[in-house]
């Protein structure tokens, strides 16, 4: 009886090591037609782009801004030649813009990047034949306000909240008056977008709000370059505008076929309901501040991880759950001699509970395992042919 067990558990193991070797070699297939033999390309893929989350791409209409007499922002925004920029939607292709992220690089005021072997040079006429934006006007920015010397942080913001005399500890979105407000938003959510945290203006935020209010011509291309740049170079970043870039991946005739096809839904755009989450309503056909009806997002105002801060696109069920378990059983022992030395040096930092992470407090031991872990074990992506993404909880931030 015990022979019997043991021969039975043998057989159970084998066919298990067997199905794991053919995934393995499906997410091995999948890769190489996405790096096309690139093998630098896909070890950065493994063990750092494809951890990385994507932000969820608002929409914004302009007719909706025209029915709602927002003619201000409306204006604004179109003088800025930004309408086909922030209208765009569509398709959106999530693993192949890891693949152009992972792949990109700066070349002069182009971008380039390789997916699936096809080089996607951006240069400024592509970016006016796809979204109607060109490489001119001012490159300002964090530390960077040449050409807007008379803009002051504090001053500027004391004159777009509903209460100048309140004290300025921290700009916080929430006080702004409703167009100011809507355009920080826009900026957060669409021109130079976070992942999280989108309550509290930074000093990029408040500049780029300066120049569109007062109708100042920015260089968006710049802009929109560097914040992609910078996206790729830092792991607390999430990856910004999932649409441009798919429609990159389409101008420059790349096969989308076989991969994940997301389409932008209705929840995705901007209309009545973000102002009621910000806590603007509508009396007598305007929209005004309702001070007893607080909203979410200034109830969550302290928490910088507030519930709209934390959308992503979409990951996947149990399936996934399963093909990443088996994509470990297979990887574990490899992913260990692939790791380059700063990268052990980072995961063994990571794994002491008296050592400061990115210059922060030391968390809890028993959290510090955890992360530990969860970036040890979470080797990412794993694409077998029922796999169709990664599962969120493998790859977000906790510390």
């Amino acid at each position: 009886m015990c022979r019997f067990k043991t021969g039975s558990t043998r057989a159970s193991s084998s066919r298990q090591k067997n199905k794991n070797q053919e995934k393995h070699n499906n997410f091995q297939g999948v890769l190489q037609n996405r790096f096309v033999g690139d093998e630098e390309g896909i070890t950065a893929y493994i063990h750092e782009m494809s951890r990385k989350q994507i932000n969820i791409p608002k929409v914004l209409e302009f007719s909706w801004l025209k029915t709602e007499k927002l003619a201000k922002i409306r204006s604004a925004l179109k003088q800025k030649k930004l309408k086909q920029f922030l209208e765009m939607t569509g398709n959106v292709y999530p693993d192949l813009v890891k693949v152009f992220y992972t792949n990109l690089t700066p070349d002069g005021k182009n971008l380039v990047s390789y997916v699936k072997g096809i080089k996607m040079k951006v240069t400024n006429n592509v970016w006016n034949s796809v979204v109607g934006i060109k490489y001119s006007g001012l490159k300002v920015g964090k530390g960077n306000t040449n050409g807007i010397q008379e803009f002051n942080k504090i001053q500027y913001y004391r004159s777009c909240v509903r209460n100048p005399a309140q004290s300025v500890n921290k700009f916080h979105a929430g006080n702004l008056t409703l167009t100011p407000r809507l355009v920080a938003y826009i900026i957060a959510w669409q021109l130079n977008p976070t992942g999280t945290n989108h309550v509290v203006l930074h000093a990029e935020d408040l500049i780029l709000l300066y120049c569109t209010m007062n109708l100042i011509k920015v260089n968006w291309v710049y802009i929109i370059m560097e914040h992609m740049l910078k996206s790729k170079g830092l792991t607390n970043y999430r990856f910004p505008y999932a649409i441009l870039v798919s429609k990159l991946i389409d101008h420059f005739g790349i096969d989308t076929t076989n991969g994940r096809n997301e389409t932008i839904k209705a929840v995705s755009e901007i209309d009545n309901s973000t102002l009621l989450k910000m806590g603007f309503h509508k009396v007598d056909d305007c929209w005004v501040f309702l001070k007893s009806k607080t909203h979410k997002e200034e109830r969550g105002g302290s928490n910088q991880n507030n519930d709209e801060g934390n959308d992503a696109v979409p990951m996947e069920d149990d399936i996934v759950q399963a093909a990443e378990q088996s994509c470990y059983e297979v990887h574990h022992t490899s992913s260990h001699r692939m790791q380059s030395p700063a990268d052990h040096a980072r995961s063994q930092r990571m794994k002491s509970p008296s050592t400061e992470y990115r210059g922060e407090s030391p968390a809890p031991q028993s959290k510090n395992k955890d992360v530990a872990a969860t970036h040890h074990n979470a080797l990412v992506a794993y694409h077998a042919l029922e796999y169709r993404g990664e599962p969120m909880y493998m790859f977000e931030r906790h510390v």
